[in-house]
């Protein structure tokens, strides 16, 4: 009786040995398994806020993405400077960018262009990993007389720059005109709030390293604007991007031609292939503010009016700051050094950019 006891108490003993070795083997398991788990979630987190911060680096120090707000350019899409960089994979970036703009443009009885322009454009661009992003706008805009040539005047003089054309043409009046090469005339009088084309755009960088990126950048136009400031074609757009930086300050350039598939708008021609460029310095003064330096040209951008010039220069000086978390705003003052020569002669852009992540 007492050796069947004996037995039994054996049996129970193994038992229980074999059923805590287990939960020792399963919690020691569980154990490493949580650590396993929080370490890779603390080394993933690390990672997306390494990533986050470099794109917030690389915002900071691109280029403004602002296009030239000359009324008739602004009917068509055409190559403007960008940034070189691609967001990284699941980040999104949501702008808005609101620009006021004035231009007086003449040439004697040949043309005038005289109008002030204001710009609404959101847009976004996405990540897509690979080094690839996509992107996309939608401009509203407003043209018309305004009120602001006399102080644009004012401007010029107090600074001591060139009046331009100004000095000839009545304050805040709207006007779209000229001779076109074959006789004709050309006049615009469609003025207030309308949409413009849309433009979708894809980039991709070809090299990245830890100072420098090239990137090439796709896009096309959709006729969204074709009732109002658009057209019922579409415009094509390639272009090079490239930057490099010593440490705080980054260098950026790009080239760009964009092909309008219907060059006409009423008796107005643009020349078919318009080529673009621009060459820009950003200087960090610290982690959350940087200051732009930049200098944009391009060549003709009418075919028939009669006597317009052949090129395009702008001069731009901007700043960014962040706010807060992944929160940005942006001013620009983009200004030309040669007055009527077929440019808008001052602009001022304020953007407010948001920069979503995993």
């Amino acid at each position: 009786m007492r050796k069947q006891f004996l037995i039994q108490e054996s049996a129970l003993l193994k038992r229980t040995s074999e059923t805590s070795l287990k939960r020792a083997l399963v919690s020691l398991a569980s154990f490493f398994s949580v650590v396993f788990l929080f370490g890779f979630l603390e080394n993933s987190y690390a990672d997306d806020l390494l990533e986050l911060l470099k794109s917030e680096q690389e915002y900071l120090a691109s280029p403004f993405e602002s296009e030239n707000q000359h009324p008739l350019e602004l009917m068509h899409r055409v190559f403007q400077p960008t940034s070189p960089f691609a967001l990284r994979e699941g980040q999104l970036l949501f702008s808005i960018d609101g620009a006021w703009a004035s231009t007086v443009t003449r040439r004697q009885s040949s043309y005038l262009f005289d109008a002030e322009t204001r710009q609404i454009r959101p847009f976004f661009r996405y990540g897509l990993g690979n080094q690839i992003e996509l992107g996309g706008d939608l401009p509203l805009l407003w043209r018309g007389g305004g009120f602001t040539d006399p102080l644009i005047d004012d401007w010029h003089q107090g600074f001591g720059l060139p009046r331009g054309p100004r000095q000839f043409v009545p304050d805040d009046t709207f006007v779209l005109q000229g001779d076109t090469r074959n006789g004709g005339k050309y006049r615009e009088s469609r003025d207030g709030l309308g949409l413009r084309d849309a433009q979708l755009n894809a980039k991709a960088e070809l090299h990245r390293s830890s100072d420098s990126v090239l990137s090439v950048q796709l896009a096309g136009s959709l006729p969204t604007g074709r009732l109002s400031y658009g057209q019922s074609s579409s415009d094509l757009s390639a272009g090079l991007l490239g930057s490099y930086h010593w440490d705080e300050l980054w260098l950026s350039s790009g080239a760009g031609i964009s092909y309008f598939l219907d060059p006409w708008e009423k008796n107005l021609e643009f020349q078919r292939e318009q080529i673009r460029g621009f060459l820009g310095a950003s200087y960090f003064f610290s982690e959350r503010l940087s200051v732009y330096l930049g200098l944009n040209a391009g060549g003709a951008l009418l075919k028939n009016i009669e006597r317009f010039p052949d090129y395009q220069i702008y001069l731009d000086l901007g700043v960014k700051r962040k706010i807060a978390e992944k929160t940005f705003i942006s001013f620009l003052m983009r200004e030309n050094p040669a007055p009527g020569q077929a440019t808008t002669d001052v602009e001022f852009q304020l953007g407010l950019a948001y920069l979503f992540s995993r």
